[in-house]
């Protein structure tokens, strides 16, 4: 199977957050989402998830401001059927 280029800006409310137990330098953030926004010239692969919860893996950095009930805005991709993943 062919990867698709794909991204998408999702917007919603940061649930919780963990370290990734599986890539190193990640942390797991669970979302509920609020909105998805394609990006220009890729595919939206995410176009479904408004509305519910998902977890995206993003690059652990303390001036994120991940945290419980914090509003989010991240441009993430479809990585495989089980990933998401942030830029």
């Amino acid at each position: 199977m062919q990867a698709i280029e794909n991204w998408s800006d999702i917007s919603g409310r940061v649930i919780d957050v963990a370290d990734d137990p599986v890539r190193s330098g990640f942390r797991q953030v669970k979302l509920e989402v609020d909105s998805v926004e394609a990006v220009a010239g890729f595919a939206n692969l995410l176009g479904d998830v408004a509305g519910s919860q998902i977890t995206v893996s993003v690059r652990a950095d303390p001036q994120t401001g991940l945290s419980p009930g914090n509003p989010v805005r991240l441009r993430v991709r479809r990585a495989s059927p089980s990933l998401i993943i942030s830029q």
